[in-house]
């Protein structure tokens, strides 16, 4: 297996800062792993499809804006996605992936606008003053197909699920930036669920002011909007199905108090019936901090693996081993694999 760390310091970063990618560069190199930056990436990539061997490798992102050499457009016709659609591996930490892009160097940049020819962006620099196209959560879903949300306060860190710990995850986090996973929308498991989060109060969209101050859209939280209905539609259901037993007696000729009383718990009972159902249904509503999705249904072990969905302050060696390990643990998962199939359809 190849082991590829991507680092360049011409290309912006995120929520990563640049001392924490050199450790992080570091410390990989020092386990064996390859230094490429921007171009050599582009280039390896390129030469690992053409030779399909893309399932031999893997790729962790020390920075966490994905630069224009694989990524020129949010699209799952990128350089990067075809890299994964040929049974490459991915591991990304910190920030959306593909939310912003890192353009080259030398490239001039001015926002679109009105361009019907191309989807606008917003020019955005980041904390060394490193230009940034910034193509939202649009950029995430249209690359990996998953949908992320906006925590700025989660109230409680993330579960590990046992696959999860499998994979090699062992310190938890509080989660920012999770995705959807609704109920029964992942019935056919495209997307391995590795830690959850289960917050009160979740933004769906943001409206950016600049690169380190985001506005927040003024808009009822996704929970409480979900709520809202569920209570609204209870209550007329129940309203409903009140009148229509109180009608039903008084034709029966029962005009008694006891004729209030009935409709009174007929009311009561639809409305804990449709409401109990809408907290069923969000019992099951789960927020994925940590996930994995595989790309290429040859090679199911591998794919792009979302780890620590949060603005960490440092890295910490405990989390470097740590990292290594999950890196470890993949090409292990993909060689059992490999090897399963293989004894499954001997030559």
């Amino acid at each position: 297996m190849e082991l590829i760390v991507y680092h360049d310091d011409n290309y912006p970063t995120s929520w990563i800062s640049r001392e924490q990618s050199g450790r992080m560069v570091n410390y990989l190199k020092s386990k064996g792993f390859l230094e490429r930056n921007a171009e050599d990436l582009a280039k390896w990539m390129e030469k690992s499809i053409d030779e399909d061997t893309c399932f031999k490798s893997l790729v962790v992102f020390s920075q966490d804006v994905i630069p224009q050499t694989v990524c020129h457009s949010p699209s799952p016709s990128i350089l990067i996605r075809t890299y994964l659609d040929y049974g490459g591996s991915v591991v990304w930490i910190g920030d959306v992936p593909f939310y912003y892009i890192g353009p080259h160097p030398k490239r001039r940049l001015k926002p679109l606008r009105d361009d019907a020819l191309r989807d606008t962006f917003d020019v955005l620099k980041d904390r060394g003053g490193k230009l940034v196209e910034k193509r939202g959560r649009r950029g995430c879903f249209s690359v990996l197909g998953v949908v992320p949300v906006y925590i700025d306060f989660p109230s409680s860190k993330i579960r590990l699920s046992e696959e999860g710990k499998s994979f090699g995850l062992r310190s938890t986090w509080y989660s920012n930036r999770p995705i959807i996973i609704r109920g029964l929308s992942n019935f056919q498991k495209k997307v391995k669920i590795l830690g959850t989060s289960k917050p009160l109060h979740v933004r769906s969209t943001k409206k950016s002011v600049g690169y380190a101050e985001e506005k927040e859209e003024k808009s009822i939280p996704l929970s409480s909007a979900m709520d809202l209905v569920s209570k609204i539609i209870g209550f007329i259901s129940a309203t409903v199905a009140a009148l229509a037993a109180f009608a039903s007696l008084i034709l029966s000729g029962f005009t008694t108090p006891a004729t209030l009383v009935i409709a009174a718990l007929v009311f009561s009972l639809v409305y804990g019936i449709v409401h109990g159902i809408y907290w069923v249904l969000r019992s099951r509503e789960t927020f994925a901090s940590a996930w994995f999705k595989n790309f290429c249904t040859q090679h199911p072990s591998t794919g792009f693996l979302r780890i620590w969905d949060f603005s960490p302050d440092r890295i910490t060696d405990q989390m470097l081993e740590e990292l290594n390990n999950i890196a470890l643990a993949m090409t292990e998962r993909n060689k059992a694999s490999k090897n399963s199939r293989e004894s499954s359809h001997p030559l």
